[in-house]
């Protein structure tokens, strides 16, 4: 139940499971919606302690989708436009093999990655819309006077809600798939964000 006095609140974020591209190492971003790789299903479990009134919200991408299937079978999800992967541009479905030697790739890396990548989104971008999601998830959790909430979706989407959430720095956060963070907050009445604690967690078998 939603704490109208305190309002304490639990989020999980959880990284998706392992795609064709993930194996190698390509930039897999909101213009490829590829499936989980089949043996998936054997490497996804779900072991966290969640209230049977978590809301599950997740990414409208199909390994987003597949990963909330497995590992909260049964369970409604509402999508959030705003937690989709970053737009890679240029960059979409390349790895570092293929990208090395290329000055447009040589200049983002060298000023940081933080840039809009050519034709695609900028870090400070991708946070300010998942920033957006996260008020609707907030909004939709006290509509249902929910106090946990799960969300799956992508790489990028949980670093932006990690570091948007505690100041810390974007890259601090990266995670690997199946993989994610688990906060606990205080929300004002305005929705401000205070974090309170938050620690890894692992929804993989094998690491």
């Amino acid at each position: 139940m939603w704490n109208s006095t305190a309002n304490q609140m639990r989020i999980y974020v959880i990284r998706h499971g392992k795609t064709k591209g993930n194996t190698e190492h390509r930039y897999v971003g909101q213009a490829t919606d590829e499936p989980l790789l089949s043996g998936e299903i054997n490497e996804l479990k779900q072991e966290l302690t969640i209230d049977s009134n978590a809301v599950l919200f997740i990414s409208p991408m199909l390994r987003a989708k597949q990963t909330a299937e497995i590992l909260f079978p049964g369970k409604e999800a509402v999508v959030v436009s705003d937690f989709i992967e970053t737009n890679f541009g240029d960059f979409e479905y390349h790895n570092y093999e293929e990208l090395n030697g290329n000055p447009d790739y040589q200049s983002w890396v060298d000023r940081g990655g933080i840039d809009a990548f050519p034709n695609g989104e900028s870090v400070k971008d991708m946070r300010t819309r998942v920033e957006r999601g996260m008020k609707a998830v907030i909004a939709e959790c006290r509509k249902r006077n929910a106090s946990e909430a799960v969300i799956v979706a992508h790489g990028g989407t949980a670093m932006s809600i990690m570091a948007n959430a505690t100041g810390e720095d974007y890259f601090d956060f990266m995670v690997k798939n199946g993989e994610g963070f688990c906060l606990d907050l205080e929300v004002s009445l305005e929705n401000e964000i205070h974090v309170v604690s938050y620690h890894r967690i692992s929804c993989r078998i094998s690491a």
